[in-house]
């Protein structure tokens, strides 16, 4: 499938490269997996809408499981090794989602 990631000055082609987004009101920085970071003029709720997989871990963090290397019993850790906050109430539905 592909996913199509637009801002005012760019459009991306989304395979599997984006490692998470991080929500600030109306906008969302998109972290892909080669580093780069890229400002998007979307909220959060609208890129869940369209990142088929992608697990909400808190209000402001929208992950890709695939680039989860380690998960405690507050924070997911991210293959750039960034750690996020898991919501207390949305933490039994993470560590379901992330069970092999």
């Amino acid at each position: 499938m592909k996913i199509v990631l637009e801002s005012p000055d760019r459009i991306s082609s989304v395979q599997h490269s984006v490692m998470y987004l991080l929500g600030n009101a109306n906008y969302s920085t998109v972290v892909y997996d080669s580093g780069e970071v890229v400002v998007m003029a979307y909220t959060l709720a609208k890129y869940e809408q369209v990142l088929p997989g992608f697990i909400r871990v808190h209000k402001r963090h929208l992950i890709n499981p695939r680039y989860v290397t380690a998960l405690t019993p507050t924070h997911v850790v991210m293959m750039d090794e960034v750690r996020l906050p898991i919501a207390r109430r949305r933490h039994a539905d993470v560590v379901k989602l992330l069970k092999p």
